[in-house]
């Protein structure tokens, strides 16, 4: 699994990682590359809002980290280019220009406060699965034909 990080996202949460400062990125990427180092498996990008880069003393292993002008464009772009959507775990408060897409492109949806409370408790988070949508009964499916027959006899 690899994980797509939206970092002033995570730091914005309130989630007792810190603030969106230098501290905060520096904190979220050192716990995230810890906890990532620990389970072997996951590796991630987190990106941040920003055209400056920022030093990090002690460079992570398991973290890349990225600056673009748009987190949301950077990791939708990676999501639209990635073989494999399914095998991604994106971590976004943007449910609507970030969750939604993510979701239907197979990919898992975590909440900042969710990796932050796994982060800071050690125990490795669980993302939603992509909802599979539900068919529809039989009257809806009666009640469509029917408006659509409706329709071809206005024509």
């Amino acid at each position: 699994m690899y994980w797509l990080v939206d970092g002033y996202n995570v730091l914005h949460a309130r989630t007792g990682l810190g603030g969106p400062d230098e501290a905060g990125r520096q904190r979220l990427v050192t716990l995230l590359d810890q906890y990532l180092r620990q389970h072997r498996a996951d590796r991630a990008t987190v990106f941040f809002d920003s055209a400056e880069r920022h030093h990090f003393p002690h460079p992570p292993v398991a973290v890349k980290v990225r600056y673009s002008a748009s987190a949301d464009d950077a990791i939708l772009d990676v999501l639209h280019k990635h073989p494999h959507p399914a095998q991604l775990t994106v971590v976004s408060a943007d449910i609507k220009d970030i969750g939604r897409p993510a979701q239907q492109l197979g990919a898992r949806l975590l909440s900042p406060a969710a990796l932050a409370a796994k982060l800071l408790s050690g125990t490795r988070p669980r993302a939603r699965k992509p909802q599979k949508e539900q068919p529809l009964s039989a009257d809806q499916v009666e009640d469509w034909i029917e408006w659509f027959q409706d329709d071809d006899r206005k024509k």
